[in-house]
């Protein structure tokens, strides 16, 4: 597979339909808030779509993609499409904007070629800036089973559909302090909550 992202031309065309996917699979768990690339002849920032518009951006971010060899970071922010339950205790809508972010990343060399060299030339990596998935929360009540139960399920499946759509593999998860695993936060036992 190296062999053939080397080519620069294979590597675009995979990377746009790669991001195809991604956007597709977000579904029901977040949308798309923002987004920059870098390149290596345009630097950080090379393309930047500050307002996410639906279908128009989607079509003007495939196209760039599809006509850009050395994109090396793609970052996005997403709207998190979340639960929470009100005073009456019904499920509410909660988005939570700027709540995360995904990054692909692709090693480039300073010509903007695919360094071969790397076991694994490219990169996803989720980041979420909220505990709103994880049953345990380092806010002032650590107990956040509520919000979990409610949510954890769209992070799961979400992640399911990353596994099987793009694909990716699960490596590891930077979770200091959290319980987690490939599909989300893991539940954790009564002395924890407290």
């Amino acid at each position: 597979m190296k062999k053939l992202l080397a080519d620069a031309g294979y590597r675009r065309n995979w990377i746009a339909e790669r991001i195809e996917r991604l956007l597709d699979a977000l579904g029901n768990f977040a949308a798309v808030q923002s987004l920059s690339i870098n390149a290596c002849r345009g630097g950080e920032n090379t393309f930047v779509i500050d307002d996410w518009q639906g279908a128009a951006s989607r079509a003007e971010l495939l196209g760039f993609l599809q006509k850009t060899d050395d994109v090396y970071l793609i970052y996005i922010h997403l709207i998190l499409h979340c639960e929470e339950l009100g005073p009456d205790g019904e499920r509410k809508k909660l988005e939570i904007k700027c709540g995360g972010s995904i990054q692909f990343g692709i090693d480039l060399d300073n010509n903007g070629s695919l360094n071969t060299d790397d076991e694994t030339p490219m990169y996803f990596a989720l980041g979420l800036e909220v505990d709103i998935y994880a049953p345990l929360s380092w806010a002032e009540c650590r107990d956040n089973t509520e919000l979990a139960t409610l949510n954890g399920p769209r992070l799961s499946a979400f992640l399911q559909r990353l596994e099987h759509q793009i694909p990716v593999e699960f490596i590891e998860v930077e979770a200091s302090g959290y319980t987690a695993g490939r599909y989300g936060f893991l539940a954790v036992d009564e002395s924890e909550r407290s």
